[in-house]
């Protein structure tokens, strides 16, 4: 039988050649970056004192589509209709659009360009190509194209007037530096009020507008696009460890 101070000689040569072969084994260095860990890493700017422009309103109902109607009486009989001509060219909400653009606390410009309308899917067409839109100086521009839109309006001997619309809007943001678009909204907005007046038109598309403008991922693309990227080029040789290479002589027998 081995003594005591055999078996404690035994381990503690056993646990010295642990440690000797551990201090030996490859070491490697894996550098990982996450994309919540890279936007904080960087520096934010803020978005308040960036130039925004509203481009253009582009209607993208077809003139003749009947949009809405008046409604009498008990049985709601249909007495009159109205069509996507009632709501002009488009320019005419841009006013509004600026509005809620300033009061959601962005900087809007003053110098914006309307194109006319060539009919693309975006509202920006081939601007990244064209070379009308020089003498910008917003960074962002702003768009809309009016998909969808209907408004009742009711006549009632008893209420009075009374009307109801709601608008469909899709929304996309250009940046003039990357010459793209560098985010898209659908935002659907009603409402409802007494008395009969095409100012309903107005004030749906600044509720439409309101949710592009309070919209997390508005700001956040704005951040994306003015944050320095994180660099693309791959860590010097200095800060990666290699691999150790065993020596033959000193792999175990």
């Amino acid at each position: 039988m081995l003594k005591p101070s055999k078996i404690i000689t035994i381990v503690l040569v056993i646990f010295g050649l642990h440690v000797a072969w551990q201090s030996l084994s490859p070491t490697f260095v894996i550098a990982q970056v996450s994309p919540d860990t890279a936007s904080t890493n960087n520096k934010i700017i803020s978005t308040k004192n960036i130039l925004i422009a509203v481009e253009k309103i582009r209607i993208g109902v077809d003139p003749t589509a009947i949009i809405g109607e008046v409604r009498a009486g008990l049985w709601g009989i249909v007495t009159e209709q109205f069509s996507a001509s009632d709501l002009g060219d488009g320019s005419n909400f841009i006013a509004t659009v600026y509005k809620v653009l300033k009061d959601a606390g962005y900087k809007p410009a003053a110098d914006t360009v309307t194109d006319s309308d060539k009919g693309d899917v975006s509202v920006f067409g081939d601007m990244n190509q064209d070379t009308q839109r020089k003498s910008s100086s917003a960074r962002f521009l702003v768009g809309g194209t009016i998909t969808k839109v209907w408004m009742t309006v009711a006549s009632d001997a008893w209420a009075g007037w009374s009307t109801d619309i709601d608008m469909n809007v899709k929304w996309e943001v250009y940046d003039t530096d990357q010459k793209k678009v560098i985010y898209t909204k659908e935002s659907y907005a009603v409402d409802a009020g007494g008395g009969r007046t095409n100012a309903y038109y107005q004030t749906v598309m600044a509720k439409s507008a309101e949710k592009l403008f309070s919209s997390p991922e508005f700001e956040l693309a704005l951040q994306k696009a003015i944050t320095n990227p994180l660099p693309t080029t791959l860590p010097s040789s200095s800060n990666i460890t290699t691999p150790l290479v065993r020596p033959s002589s000193l792999l175990p027998k």
